[in-house]
């Protein structure tokens, strides 16, 4: 049984980012096995004899709303047994690209046994912003180093999405069927619009409206109109609403390559290279929206110019087709 105690330790190494391939993947491994529900059982039962939580009830409650994919938590007893097996399942989601499915019974306790079918898991490992399509045409720019995950019902009741990072969401209008992001503690609610949502900090989310009206819930709620942002700091909900700077657009009149590419690498924050002999008394003339995405830049600018790009780690190299 001496899996059995190393199983709690991998678990706390893999939410801490500790845990070493090899034990992500024997980790992955066992939760895969026959013996996984059984185990949790035998730790539950162990757990209520010892009246010693295996992790804090503040912890298990934040998993298990996670995976149960609702606003409050149940009230549950024993939750450490609970939340080892809901941060067991999770562990088990995040290494295989899958999430559980939510349990209709919320009393009921969910182990990675329980896993009836995949949830989509979208994420972006690169160094630029990655635009995608979900299956309701809604967009997402998701940014370097973040993540996404679709609810259960994404395609019936409920269009739900769990954020890890930052994203800005184009939101295919249905009011059949709402629209809503989570991250942390904070829920975005629309029926159809544009907005950003920034959780690279986890006790610090930041909501900014491009277009429509969203709803806003953390310790309280918020209703913004466009060009307003709320922030979301620990169990509180900062009141007062400022409004964001209004992007301009990048406009250029014969102006020289050399300021095109420095101007949008500055905006996207990334490193644009050429030879300067490529580009020599090249110029351009056009405008961009705050919308449009850096591919589409690059692609007008050199198809206009008889260059090509493409993307390396960390930079866009420019070359001419010449």
């Amino acid at each position: 049984m001496e899996y059995m105690q190393d199983l709690p330790s991998l678990i706390r190494k893999f939410w801490e980012g500790t845990a070493s391939p090899e034990e992500q993947h024997r980790l992955l491994q066992w939760l895969s096995s026959e013996g996984a529900n059984e185990t949790f059982r035998v730790l539950y039962e162990q757990d209520l004899r010892q009246k010693t939580p295996a992790m804090s009830e503040q912890r298990s409650e934040e998993i298990l709303k996670t995976l149960l994919q609702q606003t409050a938590p149940p009230k549950v007893r024993s939750l450490s047994w609970i939340g080892w097996a809901a941060a067991a399942a999770v562990v088990a989601g995040v290494i295989a690209t899958t999430l559980l499915k939510k349990e209709h019974e919320v009393v009921k306790p969910v182990v990675a046994k329980a896993i009836p079918r995949q949830t989509d898991t979208l994420r972006n490992d690169g160094t630029i912003a990655q635009t995608l399509t979900l299956r309701d045409r809604s967009t997402v720019q998701l940014e370097p180093q973040s993540l996404i995950i679709l609810g259960q019902a994404f395609d019936s009741t409920d269009r739900r999405i769990y954020l890890k990072g930052k994203a800005r969401f184009k939101v295919t209008k249905d009011a059949g069927r709402p629209f809503s992001v989570q991250a942390g503690n904070v829920t975005t609610r629309v029926l159809g619009t544009e907005f950003i949502v920034n959780a690279q900090t986890p006790q610090r989310v930041t909501v900014q409206l491009l277009s429509g009206r969203v709803l806003v819930e953390g310790a309280s709620t918020v209703y913004l109109k466009p060009g307003e942002s709320v922030t979301a700091t620990g169990r509180e909900m900062l009141k007062t609403l400022k409004k964001t700077q209004e992007a301009e657009p990048l406009t250029f009149d014969k102006t020289p390559l050399n300021i095109v590419f420095q101007r949008i690498a500055h905006k996207h924050h990334i490193q644009i290279t050429y030879d300067p002999n490529d580009i020599r008394e090249l110029r351009f003339t056009g405008s961009f929206q705050e919308t449009d995405q850096l591919t589409m830049m690059l692609s007008v600018i050199c198809n206009m110019n008889g260059l090509t790009y493409r993307q390396e780690e960390g930079r866009i190299v420019i070359q001419t087709t010449r």
